[in-house]
């Protein structure tokens, strides 16, 4: 299972209360829906294992443990290759 953590090139900004993260040596941005900003605030506490996320989104959201590894791991594969994220 992968570890993942925010990328030191990422920053974020709330505009008009959607979360913008940004590369800043890239300028790729995306606007973070509800779900990915919870994955976000969850990296603000250090690199966190895919397993990790899914429990704590498990927890947060009702949502089918399937439905929520498929979603998470793709978030993840967008968010590497955007280089928000790196792995560790």
């Amino acid at each position: 299972m992968r570890t993942v953590e925010r990328h030191p090139d990422a920053v974020d900004a709330t505009v008009e209360d959607e979360l913008v993260v940004m590369n800043i040596q890239s300028l790729d941005y995306y606007r973070f829906n509800e779900v990915a900003r919870t994955i976000w605030a969850l990296l603000s506490e250090g690199p966190r294992t895919e397993d990790s996320i899914c429990e704590a989104l498990l927890q947060e959201y009702e949502v089918d443990d399937s439905e929520c590894r498929a979603s998470v791991a793709t978030f993840l594969d967008d968010a590497l290759t955007r280089h928000f994220l790196r792995s560790v």
